[in-house]
């Protein structure tokens, strides 16, 4: 279980660089949020295994100086986010979907 973050990425269209922040569990995502000081509001894709907020700036300047805190390339963040979404399946009881 954990809290981890996507290689930072520049986004087109003025965006810049932002990573996504994520957590194998809402409450832990909640809880690490509440430490960076972000709002609850800024929360994405509520409810769904793609649960996450988007990091950028200072924030995002705060996350990568915490080395025991996990920063994935593309595949494995994909594959973190496949796994919990296997994760919820199974405890809505959905384990064949």
């Amino acid at each position: 279980m954990g809290v981890y973050y996507s290689k930072p990425k520049r986004y087109p269209a003025g965006i810049g660089i932002l990573s996504h922040l994520c957590a194998d569990t809402t409450e832990e995502l909640m809880a690490f949020a509440e430490i960076l000081g972000m709002n609850p509001k800024w929360l994405l894709d509520v409810g769904t295994h793609k649960e996450h907020f988007d990091v950028f700036g200072l924030k995002l300047k705060t996350l990568q100086a915490m080395p025991d805190l996990e920063c994935l390339d593309e595949p494995q963040f994909v594959a973190r986010l496949r796994e919990r979404k296997e994760r919820m399946m199974i405890e809505r009881g959905k384990a064949d979907v």
